[in-house]
């Protein structure tokens, strides 16, 4: 009952958003003396905020910019965790639906084979390969007839942040249908004076050669990688720099069409049983699809966000906060839309208001939230009930803190990286009970802005800042951490 009164109570809520918000922060006492000097020794006090709220005392012992707000990076996955489980509810399972219609006589199917994507961010070549042992098992061989595909209740989004360099597999593209996270495998040897160069399925079994993307070697170019790709056939290609190869290499590259690529995965699961089907064609048309042959059903929502925060897949992030706008009946044709609807969610559970999240995933450098806005969210009864349970434990490092690491003192935390960026939020449990709440955010915002294009790969200064920064986080949240001891 609570999930759906508060979908109701959350659209009558953005139906009366003003246009403007006005939120005034409470005062705050004097921070902590060595919370400043340890953010100050860092250089870094005017690009940091960092809050400890005590749930004994109800009070906020401890902070520095309160209200200064900054990005996530990927502690925005937290929200979307939340986000999630409270829109669409945790035992929700997604299905991939395989259908046909016409008749099926001496292996032979006169009519068409139908892949429809229900937004599963989970599926696997080998849970995919499914379909292609059921369609083996009704005796197919042939189709005289089409294979359509549709990515179904989530659209064709061919990358999550386009500022990205192309080559980045954690920047997918992601839909309906998705496969291995969206990534192929690509691998290099060395061949006398040449190279040979292979794409796989990222390595699953069973193992496929995706049809619709190619690589190839470059003789020229300033960049290691170049992309293009063709939108309407939904081919993809890519080229490597020969000179920037040395012996043998792998490494994964993000798929931009997942549609075409899951659908071209199930033709070449089908070829591998002597199972000849039709190159796969787009339909988004409303066919007679005609009767269901299988359908492949996911784990519950809330195992595949507990994956989602352990390994912090940026797709499944982007996958499950779109979902969610479907569960309020609104349907997004960009991710920034669609992190707007969760950043007025978020201000609206919250009590807080100007929250910005521009996507899911927290691959982007524009979202601003602040410390003391985070651990609202984060004290939020609904949020305490689940998010402790589902993040992963970290350990601080230093000879200082193995007693703290061999105490029952425990913390549960989300963490977020970028370039010249750095998240860090969470709780601190003292024998199996929730004692405090937390975030830590830094961010040089002028010096992401002065990344230039032929910079991201690794911009000047960005590892020694993240050492920086991440040295401050641990000596912040110990300086809390032990207090509990």
């Amino acid at each position: 009952m609570y999930l759906y009164a508060a979908r109701r109570s959350f659209l009558k809520y953005l139906g009366s958003l003003p246009c403007f918000l006005e939120f005034t922060l409470p005062a705050f006492g004097n921070e902590s003396s060595s919370i400043y000097d340890i953010i100050k020794k860092h250089g870094l006090s005017d690009k940091t905020t960092a809050i400890l709220f005590d749930f004994d005392s109800k009070e906020v012992v401890s902070s520095h910019n309160h209200d200064l707000r900054l990005p996530l990076a990927s502690v925005t996955k937290a929200v979307t965790a939340v986000y999630g489980l409270e829109t669409i509810g945790s035992s929700y399972k997604f299905n991939t639906d395989l259908f046909m219609n016409g008749t099926l006589e001496n292996g032979l199917l006169t009519g068409n084979l139908f892949l429809l994507g229900g937004g599963d961010p989970s599926l696997s070549t080998e849970r995919l390969n499914y379909f292609a042992k059921k369609l083996k098992k009704i005796g197919l061989k042939e189709i005289k007839g089409n294979f359509f595909y549709s990515p179904g209740i989530i659209p064709e989004f061919i990358t999550i942040d386009p500022k990205q360099l192309p080559e980045q597999s954690y920047n997918p593209g992601f839909s309906g249908l998705n496969l291995n996270e969206n990534k192929v495998f690509f691998k290099w040897r060395r061949s006398g004076t040449s190279y040979d160069l292979s794409l796989t399925s990222d390595g699953r079994k069973p193992n496929f050669k995706p049809a619709n993307i190619k690589i190839s070697l470059a003789d020229n170019g300033r960049a290691i990688y170049q992309y293009n790709a063709n939108l309407s056939s939904k081919e993809e290609n890519w080229f490597i720099l020969r000179k920037a190869l040395r012996n043998n290499g792998s490494r994964s590259l993000p798929v931009r069409f997942s549609a075409a690529f899951t659908a071209n995965a199930l033709k070449s699961l089908c070829s591998q049983k002597s199972i000849s089907i039709p190159d796969p064609i787009l339909s988004e048309e409303h066919h007679n699809r005609g009767d269901l042959v299988a359908s492949l059903e996911s784990d519950a929502l809330l195992e595949i966000i507990k994956e989602m925060l352990d390994n912090s897949t940026n797709v499944t992030a982007e996958v499950i906060g779109l979902f969610a706008g479907r569960k309020w009946g609104l349907d997004f044709k960009s991710i920034t839309e669609s992190g707007n609807l969760m950043s007025s969610w978020f201000d609206y559970v919250s009590g807080t208001s100007g929250a910005l999240m521009t996507n899911h995933s927290g691959l982007s450098g524009d979202s601003r939230v602040s410390a003391y806005e985070f651990v609202k969210f984060l004290n939020r009864e609904p949020t305490r009930d689940v998010l402790p349970q589902i993040l992963k434990k970290r350990r601080l490092f230093g000879n200082q803190n193995e007693k703290l690491n061999q105490s029952e003192v425990s913390i549960v935390a989300k963490t977020g990286t970028m370039h010249f960026t750095r998240g860090l939020a969470g709780y601190i449990i003292v024998r199996g009970r929730i004692r405090a709440s937390f975030a830590i955010f830094s961010a040089d915002i002028e010096k992401r802005q002065l990344i230039g294009a032929h910079q991201l790969a690794s911009p000047p200064g960005s590892k020694a800042w993240l050492r920086r920064s991440k040295a401050q986080e641990n000596q912040v949240l110990s300086s809390w951490a032990n207090t509990y001891l």
